[in-house]
């Protein structure tokens, strides 16, 4: 009963940390922009989106690693493997570092050589500026990758909530540091500077609190191991894979729309796209918050808990989802009035297909955690790829004559193609069957319970 009751507020409180983490992105996407318009005027904060959209592709130039290894380290600390956990602390460390260095002056010398200017069309700083800034912004990405794996270093040992909120205090320092120096009159490459510091400063700060929490995990070369390495090549390659497949299936069916039928059609769908999935980062909240316990519980071979938690986060993911979905068909018109004021129009039918296809994006999203935080996703992204190019193809012949409708139709059968490889994988890897699993949605007396049995 104890541990059942530390299971619990390990979850609430992981909860609590990723709905935090939402109001920080919320809150920053709110204040940042006004700001930015205010004090610099949308020239030169136009020119600084532009300086700043190339480095923010770092972000996947970790090749994945990252999320393969904190799935590895929970699951070896579960089995009271420390030293193992180490080993890829230690030797993830190791990749990151080269890629950061060999990135850093790659983009330094590339930026220097051409000129930055001509290059990105800008005109408000000089070539010099824009090549520092660029350099100084890939810094700080690639800072953000350390502050990822010490966020994995807190989530195998039990304190995946305290990570995730220091992640989201660091982002919000970053921010705070850059508010005040843009009210002192800071231009873009000072505000470069000033992003760089910041999160470098935050970098030691969550490093000395991991320490303290806990004082086995370190800096190091000494437990680097390259067969570690090699056996994380392949989940991480499909982490670096799943988000490169979800931006074909959200902007590759933006592109079909855009060549076969009209701009118009694009910002319609695009922005009832866009509101249809605000149903899904409930999803996300539930899927980040069940994955270091399933981790835990797949490693020690406790399929029981490891069953409990798949089903009741599905139940939860599931039924949040429908209310979600319910209260948009009925706030959808005007929300979209009041959002768009009134330069969009509501296309019922189009919109009522999309909420639907969120349903089930939700659902197989959910159980997709049973495979992601085993490292076993491996071997559902080929097949992702593979759904998602055959329904984009189809539907780049039909939608000329169906219109958006059938575009929606395609997406979501992408969707339910999806929960049925996904189920399909995760039930095998939990030895569930598929009989006790669907029961298991309907038992609402049970929905907030992972009382073993």
């Amino acid at each position: 009963m104890p541990q059942n009751k530390d299971l619990k507020k390990r979850i609430l409180r992981g909860v609590g940390a990723n709905g935090f983490g939402q109001l920080v992105t919320v809150l920053i996407q709110v204040i940042t922009v006004p700001l930015f318009l205010n004090f610099w005027g949308k020239e030169l904060y136009g020119e600084w989106l532009i300086i700043t959209a190339t480095p923010m592709f770092l972000s996947m130039s970790d090749l994945g690693f990252t999320i393969a290894a904190e799935n590895e380290m929970t699951m070896k600390v579960a089995k009271r493997d420390r030293k193992g956990a180490l080993e890829v602390f230690q030797s993830v460390w190791l990749i990151l570092l080269t890629v950061s260095i060999i990135v850093v002056v790659s983009i330094f010398a590339f930026f220097n050589l051409v000129d930055t200017n001509k290059f990105l069309s800008i005109s408000q700083l000089s070539s010099s500026e824009s090549a520092y800034i660029i350099s100084l912004v890939s810094f700080y990405v690639l800072l953000g990758m350390q502050i990822s794996l010490l966020a994995g270093g807190f989530r195998c040992d039990g304190n995946y909530a305290l990570g995730v909120c220091c992640v989201n205090y660091l982002r919000l320092f970053d921010y705070l540091v850059v508010t005040v120096a843009i009210y002192l009159g800071a231009y873009p490459l000072n505000v470069a500077i000033c992003f760089v510091v910041a999160r470098s400063i935050g970098v030691l700060l969550m490093y000395a609190l991991l320490k303290q929490k806990s004082p086995w995990i370190s800096y190091g070369f000494q437990h680097q191991n390259l067969a570690t390495v090699r056996n994380l090549t392949k989940p991480a390659v499909a982490s670096m894979g799943l988000p490169l497949v979800n931006a074909m299936s959200n902007q590759g069916m933006v592109l079909i729309i855009g060549s076969l039928l009209t701009p118009v059609d694009v910002v319609v769908f695009s922005t009832l796209r866009t509101l249809s999935r605000l149903a899904l980062q409930l999803m996300r909240t539930i899927r980040a918050t069940i994955s270091p316990e399933l981790s835990t519980a797949y490693a020690v071979k406790d399929m029981v808990l490891a069953r409990k938690l798949h089903r009741r986060s599905c139940q939860v993911s599931l039924w949040l989802s429908l209310v979600a979905v319910i209260g948009l068909i009925f706030l959808g018109d005007l929300i979209i009035k009041v959002w768009t004021k009134n330069t969009i129009e509501m296309k019922f039918t189009l919109f009522l297909i999309m909420l639907l296809t969120i349903v089930f994006s939700s659902f197989w999203y959910t159980s997709f955690a049973v495979l992601t935080s085993t490292n076993q996703h491996h071997k559902i992204v080929p097949k992702y790829l593979f759904v998602t190019v055959f329904y984009l193809c189809i539907c780049t012949v039909i939608v000329p004559y169906l219109g958006l409708n059938f575009a929606a139709i395609c997406l979501m059968f992408i969707e339910i193609t999806m929960l049925v490889l996904v189920l399909k994988e995760s039930l095998n890897l939990l030895d569930e069957k598929l009989q006790l699993y669907l029961k298991s949605l309907f038992e609402f007396n049970q929905i907030f319970s992972l009382a073993k049995r």
